[in-house]
């Protein structure tokens, strides 16, 4: 069931509604996180700036961690492929013996 959270992030409470309330929270400390080290060092530039450069940060990090588990998904499945067919050929030499 939905219900409202309330978060903070660049200086703003926001209230939001969702499922996963203490996933919602963890993303919205992510952004305000990445907000407030980029507001350390570009202090000159606005709040506007400063949330979509935040965000930019979060979705390269997302799409580099979609990348790494699409290889390691790769990875896998090339091991059991390999781990097959060792058992299969053990298999076949148990059975000529």
């Amino acid at each position: 069931m939905e219900k409202p959270i309330n978060v903070w992030i660049a200086g703003r409470q926001y209230r939001l509604v969702g499922e996963e309330d203490d996933i919602i929270q963890k993303a919205a400390e992510e952004l305000n996180t990445q907000y407030e080290e980029l507001r350390r060092r570009y202090s000159n530039e606005e709040t506007t700036t400063l949330t979509v450069l935040a965000a930019l940060n979060i979705a390269e990090k997302y799409i580099r961690s979609e990348i790494q588990n699409e290889i390691n998904t790769k990875y896998v499945a090339v091991q059991l492929t390999k781990m097959t067919k060792t058992i299969e050929e053990m298999n076949l030499a148990e059975a000529e013996m």
